[in-house]
């Protein structure tokens, strides 16, 4: 990751009363963390829940923004099949979103 010292030609800083109004927090994390948790997204089951991937396609399209936003290039990691996730069933059922 190479990092710039401002944001992009037209980019406008985010407004922190604007993300508070829309019930979003800030989360503080390195760019190092931002990443990876914007790898992971590609590491989940294709058959996981449709409200998994879903959740994880926004935590990562986030994750990439905040770099974006932060002039910070990011370069994507494609996980092998051995190391994507796999959704596995407990005694109550199969695995479900939220449990």
């Amino acid at each position: 990751m190479r990092q710039k010292t401002k944001l992009g030609a037209g980019m406008v800083p985010t407004d922190p009363d604007d993300e508070i109004a829309k019930g979003r927090i800030a989360l503080w994390l390195s760019p190092e963390q931002i990443a990876f948790i914007a790898n992971e997204w590609r590491k989940i089951p294709g058959d996981a829940p449709q409200a998994v991937k879903q959740c994880w396609s926004d935590i990562a399209f986030r994750a990439m923004t905040a770099l974006h936003r932060a002039g910070i290039t990011f370069e994507p990691v494609f996980p092998r099949e051995s190391d994507a996730y796999h959704l596995t069933t407990h005694r109550s059922g199969p695995a479900k979103a939220g449990r």
